[in-house]
């Protein structure tokens, strides 16, 4: 214990409360620290309330106080002249501190509120040690301690494919980091797996969320075992392909936006004439990027081989209605630029997968995994899930988390259509409590979603924990606008939740969107960096922009 105190340079002493001076007439705590001197202060009135910096007290009217508390935390002197300068939160939050000062500097400024107290997250401490490693550097943040719907999903045992669906912020994704680490723990290992280590497969959709992944998992377990693989399915895709001996070449966005453009071009010249001229007002009424989605979602996605089984999908969810003549329309343009693909010595990401399904298929149980534990599950197409059902020995072993509040999840679809081995009912969690976003989020996006005929009923429940604002909308008519309107926006939000403004991230459309938003936001003073999947990272200084 006492090893704890010097390291938070702290003493039980500052841990008791004041004396209290009985012979007063009024009962009193008598000041022994200067964040009680201060806090006196503040309750006293001596913080001008009709200042025009009534809000935001300046750092200087306790510069003594504050030097005082910079000694207790540590801060080196040669950061003190720069803060005792500072005359709003602003500059402090300019100032280039170490992350766990500014948010001290901020607490002190502006204690939060009995109400923020309450809604901040209770994180777990697995060992007192943490205590050190931290301090040290060495843990970076300590995880978040799940709640009890949470632990009995991730210490369920295995009996058979199980789903756990969830809107944003529910927890699935640490839900089942949780999983793999129960799963790994002696109890559990010597049960399910004859007390080998087991052959784990963590995979996602994208590098973002892999990157994540692997560092709570570090935190998780220490050290991530050799025979726990945590990747992309691309990646392992491209693994398969690989091992096959085939080239692997697959098609670009570019690539393929080249390839429909030609077959579009062609439509619209004289040699399509055979074409019947309802067909091309069919085609000429969608947007090229709609029907890219259309192949990689509905045709290639779900393995459709030819037009009667294009007649038959149901596509609920996918926002446009498609008669009879506008899916033969489509079928032909698809089968055109496939051709193009082909053509450019190409293939696109799904033939891969549905190529690499049917070489997980004939693989022995050495080449397999005991578990495969699929992360955002409705990011992946049907035939790419296929590769993780096909990669695991059996389907007890399967684990998936899905956002089903995603439109291609919508009504309509059955888990059980992506492969015979997924049969999910009964063996169904929905996580409903979202630790993440505010009931106002919540109802707005839920508005959106059922307006659109998107969404799962079971997710699209509202529970968010947190209260707040109502989202804004607004609208302008420039990059550098919207990029002063976002700049105060995050500064104003620092302020309001007492934390650095560099917690804070910008979703943009495209990427080239992105570079112009993160220059027009550091031009704007808020330092910013457009960073696309692979470079996603929990630990940086700067607002982050991406798609």
């Amino acid at each position: 214990r006492n090893d704890i105190y010097d390291r938070f340079r702290a003493s039980p002493e500052d841990l008791r409360p004041g004396p209290v001076n009985a012979s007063s007439a009024e009962l009193r705590v008598i000041p022994t620290t200067a964040y009680d001197t201060m806090t006196q202060a503040a309750a006293a009135g001596e913080f001008d309330e009709d200042d025009a910096a009534a809000q935001e007290p300046p750092l200087e009217k306790t510069p003594q106080l504050l030097l005082e508390l910079l000694d207790l935390w540590g801060v080196e002197e040669r950061y003190h002249d720069a803060i005792l300068r500072c005359r709003s939160v602003d500059e402090l939050l300019d100032l280039d501190l170490p992350e766990d000062i500014t948010e001290k500097l901020l607490h002190w400024h502006e204690p939060p509120d009995i109400d923020r107290i309450i809604e901040q997250p209770t994180m777990a401490l697995d060992d007192v040690e943490d205590l050190n490693r931290y301090m040290e550097g060495s843990l970076k943040r300590f995880l978040l301690k799940l709640d009890p719907e949470q632990e009995r999903v991730a210490a369920r045992t295995l009996q058979g494919p199980t789903l756990v669906k969830g809107g944003p912020g529910t927890g699935k994704s640490l839900v089942a980091l949780y999983r793999l680490k129960n799963l790994l723990e002696a109890p559990k290992q010597g049960v399910l797996f004859a007390e080998k280590t087991p052959r784990i497969l963590f995979v996602t959709y994208t590098r973002a969320l892999i990157n994540v992944s692997e560092e709570l998992l570090v935190e998780l377990l220490g050290e991530v075992p050799a025979d726990v693989h945590v990747m992309t399915l691309d990646a392992k895709v491209k693994q398969l392909i690989e091992q096959s001996g085939r080239p692997f070449r697959p098609a670009s966005d570019k690539d393929e936006r080249q390839a429909l453009n030609e077959v579009l071009a062609e439509l619209g010249g004289p040699a399509s004439a055979s074409q019947p001229a309802v067909f091309r007002e069919k085609i000429a009424a969608l947007r090229p990027d709609y029907l890219l989605e259309e192949f990689d979602w509905v045709i290639e996605g779900r393995g459709l081989d030819d037009l009667q089984q294009y007649l038959a999908e149901d596509r609920t969810g996918r926002g446009i209605r498609f008669d009879r003549v506008t899916r033969t329309a489509v079928w032909a343009v698809y089968q055109q630029f496939e051709q193009k693909i082909r053509e450019r010595g190409l293939s696109t990401w799904n033939s891969y997968r549905r190529e690499a399904a049917r070489m997980a298929r004939s693989l022995d149980d050495a080449q397999r995994y005991d578990v495969v534990i699929v992360d955002e599950a409705q990011d992946l197409t049907p035939v790419g899930l296929s590769v993780c059902i096909e990669l695991c020995k059996d389907p007890a072993g399967l684990y998936l988390t899905a956002d089903a509040s995603q439109s291609i999840y919508s009504r309509g679809f059955s888990w059980q259509r992506v492969h015979d081995d997924l049969r999910v009912r009964g063996r169904t969690t929905v996580l409903k409590r979202n630790y993440r976003m505010t009931r106002q989020i919540g109802a707005a996006a839920v508005q959106l979603l059922r307006e659109h005929g998107g969404g799962d009923e079971e997710v699209l429940e509202n529970n968010a924990v947190h209260w707040g604002p109502k989202p804004v909308l607004l609208g302008y008519e420039s990059v550098d606008e919207e990029a002063r309107a976002i700049a105060e926006f995050l500064r104003r939000s620092a302020r309001e939740l007492s934390m650095p403004v560099h917690h804070g991230a910008v979703l943009v459309r495209t990427n080239e969107l992105g570079k112009q938003l993160a220059d027009a936001l550091s031009a704007a003073g808020v330092p910013a960096q457009h960073l696309r999947s692979a470079e996603v990272t929990l630990d940086m200084d700067r607002v982050r922009v991406m798609t």
